[in-house]
């Protein structure tokens, strides 16, 4: 059974975090990022988020 899509992407050492068939997405954790920190891949559709675009939650068992 094959994907109809691949769970990564990487061309000459660059990798993006999570690509559908649509889309990349690269997470940086940084405060803030540009369009320059998403690696140079030919992936039309970006989404670059830094740390401040994520909401982490703790988890509902914690002490």
């Amino acid at each position: 059974m094959s994907r109809a899509y691949p769970t990564y992407y990487l061309v000459a050492r660059k990798e993006v975090d999570f690509v559908t068939k649509y889309f990349g997405v690269e997470i940086k954790w940084q405060s803030t990022v540009t369009p320059s920190d998403f690696p140079r891949v030919p992936i039309r559709e970006k989404i670059l988020l830094s740390r401040h675009d994520l909401a982490f939650h703790e988890p509902r068992n914690s002490p």
